[in-house]
């Protein structure tokens, strides 16, 4: 009984105490703020301390990039996959293709690497050199048979955004993405190699003078009615190398780094 008079004698001075202070208040603590950065951002996606640059297996499977057909880890054959950065959007309608928080008609570092992607070469990280690189959705199809060549499960014939930044090729004039305009672009397959010395411009392995199917859609040339695979029939295309200059005024129309008076 003592200890429980003495606790509750104990507790009213303390009340009397505190009700005789003056009022004071304290800011409430600033509230957190979580920021989400981009998981590639940082330029080392497994985060093995080996930058992706250098890195020969960028998402750390223990499969080598150049022939990793499963780049996402996610069961699906890249072939496959119509969500390659498995962010809940299809790849088709997807403006962010690598997730790294950057619309991809702004991304001048498509493989995240941190060199951009006018002096990449090479622009996929797989490990092999874009001039020798003739798989370039990395699916183990060579692009010469590939008829889906950038993966997007969109037939090459049917495929009228070859950038897949949701900007038709027919008005897209920068097509590789690089910052550089097609009409002013020097290599347009960022191969390393100047459009003009460049012996097979759509970089599938074939020699462009050995090459009967330059768009890759399946037909021939000799009787592919939409050669360049925009879309638009040959006959009605008055931009033949779709770099948003028309053949009329275009020097140099099939974008080759050699003006058509000199050809």
């Amino acid at each position: 009984m003592k200890l429980a008079l003495v606790s509750v004698l104990a507790l009213f001075a303390a009340s009397a105490h505190a009700a005789a202070q003056p009022a004071t208040y304290s800011a409430a603590p600033a509230p957190l703020v979580f920021v989400q950065v981009g998981e590639d951002e940082d330029g080392d996606e497994d985060n093995d301390g080996i930058s992706d640059i250098k890195d020969s297996d960028d998402d750390g499977d223990g499969v080598a990039d150049a022939e990793d057909f499963d780049k996402d880890n996610d069961g699906l054959d890249d072939a496959k996959d119509d969500d390659d950065d498995n962010d809940g959007i299809k790849d088709t309608k997807d403006d962010d293709d690598d997730n790294d928080g950057i619309k991809d008609t702004k991304d001048r570092d498509h493989d995240n690497d941190g060199v951009d992607d006018v002096k990449d070469r090479d622009d996929d990280n797989d490990g092999v050199k874009d001039v020798k690189d003739f798989d370039q959705d990395n699916d183990g199809v060579n692009d010469s048979s590939d008829r889906d060549e950038d993966g997007d499960l969109v037939a090459n014939a049917g495929d009228f955004d070859d950038g897949n930044d949701r900007v038709r090729d027919t008005r897209d004039c920068d097509d590789d993405n690089d910052g550089v305009l097609d009409a002013k672009d020097s290599d347009l397959d960022n191969d390393g190699v100047a459009n003009a010395k460049d012996a097979d411009d759509d970089n599938d392995g074939v020699a462009d003078a050995k090459d009967r199917d330059q768009d890759n859609d399946g037909v021939t040339n000799a009787k592919d009615a939409d050669d360049d695979g925009d879309g638009v029939a040959d006959a009605s295309d008055h931009d033949d190398d779709n770099d948003c200059v028309t053949d009329k005024a275009d020097p140099d129309d099939d974008n080759d780094g050699v003006l058509d008076t000199r050809e």
